[in-house]
């Protein structure tokens, strides 16, 4: 997928003072993304988005570029959107660490041959006990028990061996 974008209406991003969406001095109109912008992400480019971004027109991640959402309230909005390169968040977390997650809102997306969505291994890696941190251990587990998790521990762990297969 591709955008027609009238370079009237293009907000490049630059990334020259660092990765952050939100400060102004990244943008190549000198200001963020609004109402009927078309935002571009070429390749190379690496943005972080650490908040909502307000509503704008389009967005196009280009093949080579990535989009990271940093935290749980990064909500990307615009009315179309089109991901050629990698749209991500930050890795796995825990019950002591931020949670983060992709949450695009519009009206149309369109995920191209070369582009991904990707989370893998970026959701919640367990819940911690004396011993450390596993799947599926949530508050008052105990070293002998366990829950099911997306490829991890199916049964239980006994003196560090898990007990089950992976599903």
């Amino acid at each position: 997928g591709s955008l027609v974008v009238d370079d009237r209406y293009r907000n490049e991003w630059r990334g020259t003072v660092g990765g952050d969406w939100m400060d102004p001095a990244n943008w190549s109109f000198g200001w963020l993304p609004g109402a009927d912008e078309k935002v571009v992400l070429k390749a190379g480019a690496k943005a972080v988005v650490p908040e909502d971004t307000g509503a704008f027109g389009q967005l196009l991640v280009e093949e080579g570029a990535t989009l990271v959402q940093s935290n749980w309230t990064s909500r990307v909005r615009a009315d179309e959107i089109v991901v050629n390169g990698t749209v991500t968040t930050f890795g796995s977390f825990t019950n002591d660490a931020p949670q983060a997650r992709v949450w695009l809102t519009c009206r149309d997306l369109t995920v191209g041959a070369t582009g991904a969505i990707d989370v893998d291994g970026k959701g919640w890696s367990g819940g911690r006990y004396a011993g450390g941190q596993r799947p599926g251990c949530g508050p008052g587990a105990s070293a002998m028990s366990c829950g099911a998790a997306h490829g991890g521990c199916g049964s239980m762990t006994v003196v560090g061996r898990s007990i089950g297969k992976v599903y």
